[in-house]
């Protein structure tokens, strides 16, 4: 099932009502959650833009849009932002598809150079050469 991260800022009537009564506001969006058929990873309270992440399973983007707009339009929060989340694996599956579609888009020779040179610059910024020598052989 898909991951996601979801960030919530809490309105200033959110945070007043939080003050005013105290809770876990966790278990208590858990039950909304699990009847779109997703559950909670894990869950923290934040300072900074946000005030509330938590990971989530969800079955998919349209489940973890729809628990998006109604924390959204329940007044308590003033954003709310969900960012599918990829595994490693998925990530590394995803680098190996780009690599042919960016030598296709760019069919000028010099084009292909500069993209090896700057793909081989990412990896050594990212200090692993074996990322450049994998790409440098699928190309």
């Amino acid at each position: 099932m898909p991951h996601y991260l979801q960030q919530v800022a809490y309105s200033i009537e959110g945070w007043k009502a939080l003050v005013k009564k105290p809770q876990n506001r966790i278990e208590a969006v858990r039950p909304a959650i699990e009847r779109l058929g997703g559950t909670i990873e894990s869950a923290w309270f934040t300072f900074g833009d946000y005030d509330v992440v938590l990971i989530v399973q969800m079955p998919s983007n349209v489940d973890a849009s729809a628990i998006s707009i109604a924390f959204a339009a329940g007044g308590a929060c003033k954003a709310v932002k969900t960012t599918p989340l990829l595994t490693v694996e998925e990530a590394v599956e995803a680098m190996k598809k780009a690599v042919p579609m960016i030598i296709e888009l760019s069919k000028n020779e010099n084009k292909q150079n500069e993209l090896k040179q700057n793909i081989g610059k990412l990896a050594i910024a990212n200090a692993d050469s074996r990322i450049a020598d994998a790409i440098f052989k699928l190309i």
